[in-house]
């Protein structure tokens, strides 16, 4: 026997599930701004936004595509997205849940991967993965510890001259292995220790030794710095320092070009004030905030370029610092399959965001000086001592201007024998709209929320959330008014 409901009852729940389908657009000042171009993507938060455009990208083969309609997956493409998928939790084994995984891929196609930084980010992918002895890892470790050269830098192939991105990458891929492949990166960071060049405002790490300095290699170098066993904390006081000066008017940070800010230069900032335990929400000027400027250049399609350029920005919108911590299988961020590629002439992400998958890469880690394509646009293309550099107050401590604000106030080297804030690993730094399994709830990821700030796009659904109760209530109350009334179930 059940009850029938009242026809009022029935009128109030169906008002109040209409009101749950409402498109509400973000607020500002409190203002609603309407439907979003975009309905169904702007639903989620920006971080669940650009791994969906990632997903979206990844082929029948496992592999990932440069943009989201080319059909053939790329190896160099697929191992910087199985980094950024491994920094918001997602396994590689789990991803597609169906079909050939991008696990899977890497094994096919590892030998295609001879880039330093693309080994590094190979063996940064299968450690995350508890996957690091498998044939794959083993021969990349094995490639990485033959390339060092003789003054611990590395190139950025298999032969040529030292480079600080490729360097501070294998630093940081070596530093979690067995005693000889710490010893190769604590050679490595040894390097880069001597590898910086001054500035005004301190001091920051170039494409070569004591060139000049640009942000995104800085940040690069600081998680290098942090990597081992034997945290640096006096070079980074000077790096961060460099950092508050070099921060744009528009909260971005300049790649390969001075002065020309690009998600992909600002996201690994972020990820290297990670390292040294600055809170990236809280790193900001009285006007520019380098999470703010993130989410202005994210695209309708929630990319920020091409593949290689959206894989690039993850891990620091974030909030991730690598190493990536261990990732635990049945992520639910994990998408059910790989994506059909879009008809010829579809759109490709956002905004122009195709073509040149080596420029984006490059770009994001520092060595190229070409413009990257894309909707944001490109990032705008002697070695000395270890003291703090002018204009620091303490070492590991940045010499913040008036108007700057951050969340914590770095370790030193002679206040504390503790290291800095870890880095918030994949599993427990996401933006709590999509919490992979097995992950302890934390703070919230940095890309939470909208462009207003944490936790923006919570506000209507709560609101929504908050009427369907009074509705259910209110129907009760008009049920309980009125007669009630046995139906027999046939």
């Amino acid at each position: 026997m059940v009850r029938s409901p009242k026809l009022r009852v029935s009128a109030v729940a169906a008002l109040a599930v209409a009101a749950t389908g409402l498109s509400v657009g973000p607020l500002v000042g409190g203002t609603a701004l309407g439907p979003a171009p975009a309905a169904a993507a702007q639903e989620l938060g920006p971080l669940d936004r650009a791994v969906r455009r990632l997903q979206a990208a990844q082929r029948a083969d496992g592999g990932f595509a440069p943009t989201v309609r080319d059909r053939r997956s790329d190896p160099s493409v697929t191992v910087l997205a199985a980094l950024a998928l491994a920094s918001v939790g997602v396994h590689p084994a789990d991803q597609p849940a169906k079909g050939t995984t991008l696990l899977a891929y890497l094994d096919r196609h590892a030998d295609a991967l001879t880039r330093t930084e693309d080994l590094a980010r190979l063996v940064l992918v299968l450690r995350a993965a508890g996957e690091a002895d498998r044939p794959s890892g083993s021969a990349a470790l094995a490639t990485l510890v033959a390339r060092q050269r003789t003054d611990g830098s590395f190139p950025a192939g298999s032969a040529g001259g030292a480079r600080t991105a490729p360097t501070a990458l294998a630093a940081i891929a070596l530093a979690g292995g067995d005693e000889a492949q710490r010893a190769t990166a604590a050679r490595a960071v040894a390097w880069l220790r001597t590898a910086y060049r001054r500035t005004g405002s301190g001091l920051g790490w170039g494409t070569t030794a004591g060139s000049t300095p640009r942000p995104d290699v800085t940040g690069l170098v600081l998680q290098a710095l942090q990597a081992g066993p034997d945290p640096e904390f006096e070079l980074s006081g000077g790096a961060q320092a460099y950092l508050v000066d070099a921060l744009t008017t528009s909260g971005g940070y300049a790649g390969a070009r001075a002065g020309r800010p690009t998600p992909q230069a600002t996201a690994t900032v972020l990820q290297g004030l990670r390292a040294v335990g600055f809170d990236p929400r809280q790193f900001s000027s009285q006007d520019s905030s380098p999470i703010r400027y993130l989410r202005r250049q994210q695209d309708d399609e929630g990319g920020f370029g091409d593949t290689a350029a959206t894989a690039a920005v993850l891990p620091g919108l974030n909030g991730v610092a690598f190493p990536v911590r261990a990732v635990p299988r049945g992520s639910r961020r994990a998408s059910a399959e790989a994506s059909e590629p879009e008809r010829a002439g579809a759109a490709a992400g956002g905004g122009g965001g195709g073509g040149a998958e080596a420029q984006s890469q490059a770009q994001a880690s520092g060595n190229s000086d070409r413009d990257a394509p894309g909707r944001a646009g490109g990032s705008g293309s002697g070695p000395g001592g270890s003291s703090p550099a002018p204009g620091t107050s303490a070492p590991g401590a940045a010499a913040v201007p008036p108007g700057t604000t951050t969340s914590a106030t770095p370790p030193t080297t002679t206040t504390t024998t503790t290291g800095p804030t870890p880095p918030a690993g994949a599993a427990d730094e996401v933006s709590g709209q999509v919490v992979g399994a097995g992950a302890a709830p934390q703070t919230a990821g940095v890309a939470a929320g909208g462009a207003g700030g944490e936790g923006d796009g919570d506000g209507p659904t709560i609101a929504l959330g908050g009427l369907l109760v009074v509705a259910a209530l209110g129907g009760a109350v008009l049920e309980g008014r009125g007669p009630r009334r046995r139906d027999r179930v046939t």
